[in-house]
């Protein structure tokens, strides 16, 4: 795999590799420039980087492209032989008549006559590879030929390794040429890893390569070889994701373990204290082991120091060494090393945030809980990130006697990853405490709510006086489950109770950061995009607030906006390994490019969405996978939509009722794609009423489809009330598009709806009005309105990836077939007269008479060449 990857990341050393060979080159031809000052030419140039940069690739790379210009190559490896026999590494290039016993003498001038007598500086490449690990009589002949000019040098060293004498003399008096090879880029990386896996990789497992490899490609070619070996690293919905830690590959253990067997029995120990607990603040390690004996460790060129703010942290040098170390740890020494750790630890005072968290996890894997303070703490600053990890940490808490709120805060654990009857269980058990009041409230609410589906008897445990400790929670966490169920103008009244001056002031941070995601959310709903985002700024960022706020935008059509909060939480979430969050992240990527038109993109983000989803036991899962079958419809797989829709139907996960709209808005286009338009239309109808009450935006969104499937006569009206009462160009845009289809509006206020949608990023719904103006300048014989507006939809067009609509449908032509006449056009593709007859409930004969004039219209003769000429769209 190594092998066959393309070299990525460069380019830029490529360039100057071949400008010092060329100009070495030019030196050597006759009456070249520097012919007669040999000084100036360059002897050859020195790669340096960190070991695992690719050194070696590159510098294989570039003595290709030298033979390329015409030299003849040769390979020196510094590690291919003992250094105690002289010129041991060099051996290939020896006369066959030298002994080891003869004049070294002979062999520099053999050797420099042989290469000289092959064009030397611009006819002989010599690369020598780890040149820092020559002997010193292989470093003096390949020094003599650089200062003979008899062959064009080419040096691999490793940064921090001296370089033998006679080398490090001419790189010091510039007869070699430095060249820095810093790790690669993340672009770079990401490059390499969508070499080697085909298709998507999780946020979280990329990051993690990421972090691992730390640009190095030889570190990375070893994380997924182990990774594919092992099959912690495997594909599941079409994405890649890695599943447990990360381990290094047993070639790369059996050379790190032999390399430990040969240091002191101190070192070796420094090293694996590192390897549990990196990256090891100094100050701990040096509570542990002997000073001298941490710099012995560093001297060995394992461990490397390196600053993070105000203090120093140590690490294994290669993160693949830390894995094969920690692999070889038997499980008592392991045990007893965290539990030094830990101790380590505790008398630095533990001031840093996660601190806490380190300090906690020792504790539980060195078995003795010595800190039971610590674990609570933990536990809260690892929900974020890490449930399995968050919820062992609440265990030992209350195993520990911790007291009631650290059972209260396992049950939330248990809630979250959809273990409701135990979370109640534990919850039940838990005496009140009136300093618990709002935290037991909102635990409560929760497994009630999302677990039971239990709505009225969650807001009833919420309904705390204001002057109870705790009130601040229970009322955010009231907004919240109101906006949850579509109650948004209540939502937003109760948020602001929390978030007006003067209880701000006194209300908790949590409870800050949950009624402004309930206001947020509720204001958007709303069409208040502008007091959204004020309500946003209080929540100072918060990962529920920026949620919120993406999806407000987004429905409220600032599609650019929807998707930099999502990219931005998104790597956020990969960074922090939070599986949840990067599923909800994902999962708004996916409503965005549904959005777009972007069904492709839509279903692999979706379908990383279900991976982590699935994982965490979200009860989102159902709404995901709806989205994923109308992203499946929309790209044309109308057989994969059907199965995502029967996963959905079979996961019974609690909806929140603001969800709902949404939920049959997806189905609908399913049905829409398989040419049941008529049946979508109800499933819109059907969404709209739901959205009426609460939800006018995306009310707006659900008419505007049923507009796009061929009866804008109906939505018309309402669409211009909404306009109004939500008073936003966008919104404006829905109701001028939906007369324009309706033909009651000049077609030029199509073009300029599709202005508007195209400005704010919908360039579906952009390009889709674009060839409906088109066609009707067409057929009223504006040629060049017609050429005009069929040039700014097929621009549009090359924009987005495969996705089809009914307005899409035969886009560039100037058939304009009726809403009936096209449904049963499209449903005759896979479907009998008869079958078409049953699902839309009219006769077999009134079928074949649509479908006579719509075969008329589209000069096709029969089923055979209608399907080939809807399959020209794909």
């Amino acid at each position: 795999m190594f092998a066959i990857w393309r070299l990525v990341g460069r380019l830029e050393q490529q360039r100057a590799v071949d400008d010092v060979f060329t100009r070495a080159a030019q030196a050597c031809e006759p009456g070249g420039v520097l012919g007669r000052d040999q000084a100036q030419r360059a002897a050859g140039v020195v790669l340096v980087g960190e070991a695992g940069t690719g050194l070696t690739r590159l510098a294989r790379e570039s003595l290709d492209r030298l033979v390329m210009a015409g030299c003849q190559p040769r390979w020196v490896a510094g590690a291919a032989a003992d250094p105690s026999i002289p010129f041991g590494a060099i051996a290939g290039l020896l006369p066959g008549e030298w002994r080891p016993d003869g004049p070294e003498l002979m062999v520099l001038k053999a050797v420099s006559d042989h290469f000289r007598a092959h064009g030397g500086q611009g006819g002989v490449a010599l690369v020598v590879d780890d040149a820092h690990l020559l002997d010193v009589s292989s470093a003096a002949l390949v020094a003599q030929l650089a200062l003979a000019r008899s062959a064009f040098i080419l040096l691999t060293v490793h940064r921090g390794q001296p370089l033998p004498v006679p080398l490090a003399a001419l790189l010091k008096d510039g007869e070699l040429t430095r060249i820095e090879v810093p790790p690669l880029t993340a672009e770079s990386i990401d490059e390499l890893i969508d070499q080697t896996l085909a298709g998507p990789v999780d946020g979280v497992t990329r990051h993690r390569l990421h972090t691992t490899a730390g640009g190095r490609p030889a570190v990375l070619f070893e994380l997924l070889m182990s990774g594919l070996e092992t099959g912690a690293l495997r594909e599941m919905y079409n994405t890649w994701k890695w599943y447990g830690r990360m381990t290094a590959s047993t070639r790369v253990w059996e050379v790190v373990l032999a390399r430990l067997a040969a240091l002191p029995p101190d070192v070796r120990d420094v090293l694996e204290v590192v390897s549990v607990g990196e990256p090891l603040p100094l100050g701990v390690l040096e509570h542990i082991v002997n000073r001298d004996t941490i710099g012995a460790a560093e001297r060995s060129g394992l461990l490397v120091s390196e600053r993070s703010g105000s203090r120093v942290q140590v690490r294994l040098a290669n993160p693949l060494q830390a894995c094969a170390i920690r692999d070889g740890l038997a499980v008592a020494q392991a045990r007893h090393i965290a539990g030094r750790l830990a101790s380590g630890l505790a008398s630095t005072g533990m001031r840093r945030a996660d601190d806490q968290l380190r300090a906690a996890v020792w504790q539980l894997e060195a078995g003795v809980v010595t800190r039971p303070e610590v674990l609570l703490r933990a536990a809260r600053q690892a929900r974020r990130t890490d449930l399995a990890l968050a919820e062992w940490c609440a265990r030992a808490a209350v195993a520990a006697g911790v007291g009631a709120e650290a059972e209260v805060f396992l049950a939330q654990i248990l809630e979250v990853t959809g273990r409701t009857e135990q979370a109640a269980r534990i919850l039940a058990a838990v005496p009140p405490e009136p300093r618990l009041r709002g935290e037991r409230a909102t635990t409560e609410a929760t497994i009630s709510y999302w677990g039971q589906g239990r709505t009225e008897h969650a807001l009833t445990v919420l309904d705390v006086s204001d002057v109870e400790e705790g009130w601040d929670l229970a009322r955010a966490m009231r907004a919240w489950i109101l906006l949850c169920e579509g109650s948004t103008e209540t939502a937003l009244a109760t948020a602001t109770q929390v978030l007006s001056p003067p209880a701000i002031g006194k209300a908790s941070k949590r409870a800050v950061i949950w009624a402004s995601a309930g206001g947020a959310g509720a204001a958007g709903a709303l069409g208040r995009l502008d007091i959204a985002m004020r309500i946003r700024r209080q929540g100072k960022a918060a990962t529920p607030v920026e949620c919120v706020a993406s999806i407000a935008m987004l429905i409220n059509g600032d599609i650019a906006g929807a998707r930099e909060i999502a990219e931005r939480e998104y790597r956020a979430a990969a960074r922090e390994h939070s599986s949840f969050m990067l599923g909800i992240w994902a999962m708004q990527h996916g409503h965005i490019a549904i959005a777009t038109g972007n069904s492709v993109t839509a279903q692999a983000q979706l379908r990383e969405a279900m991976l982590h989803l699935e994982e965490t036991g979200a009860g989102l899962l159902g709404h995901c996978l709806t989205a994923l079958a109308c992203a499946a419809a929309l790209g044309g797989d109308h057989h994969q939509a059907r199965d995502w829709l029967a996963r959905a139907d079979a996961e019974h996960t609690t909806t929140n009722r603001v969800l709902l709209p949404w939920n049959e808005r997806y189905r609908a286009w399913v049905s829409a794609a398989e040419g049941a338009t008529s049946e979508a239309i109800e499933r819109l109808r059907a969404g709209a009423v739901t959205a009426r009450d609460g939800q006018p935006t995306v009310e707006a969104h659900l008419l505007y489809d049923i507009a796009r499937l061929g009866e804008p006569e109906s939505v018309a009206e309402r669409l211009g009330e909404l306009a109004v009462y939500l008073g936003t160009p966008f919104f404006a845009a829905f109701a001028s598009a939906a007369g324009g289809l309706a033909a009651q509006e000049p077609i030029a206020q199509l073009a300029r709806a599709a202005a508007v949608f195209r400005e704010r990023g919908h360039l579906m719904l952009a390009e889709e009005l674009l060839w409906t103006a088109s066609r009707r300048h067409r057929q009223l014989g504006n040629r060049s309105s017609t050429l005009l507006l069929a040039e700014q939809a097929a621009d549009l067009a090359a924009r987005r990836e495969v996705t089809h609509t009914p307005l899409l449908t035969f886009a560039d032509t100037d058939v304009m077939l009726t809403a009936r006449e096209r449904e049963i056009v499209l449903l005759a593709a896979t479907n009998t007269s008869r079958e078409i007859a049953i699902r839309l409930g009219i006769a077999v004969s009134t079928v074949n008479n649509h479908l006579q004039a719509a075969y008329a219209k589209l000069g096709v003769s029969g089923r055979a060449e209608l399907a080939d000429l809807l399959r020209m769209g794909d």
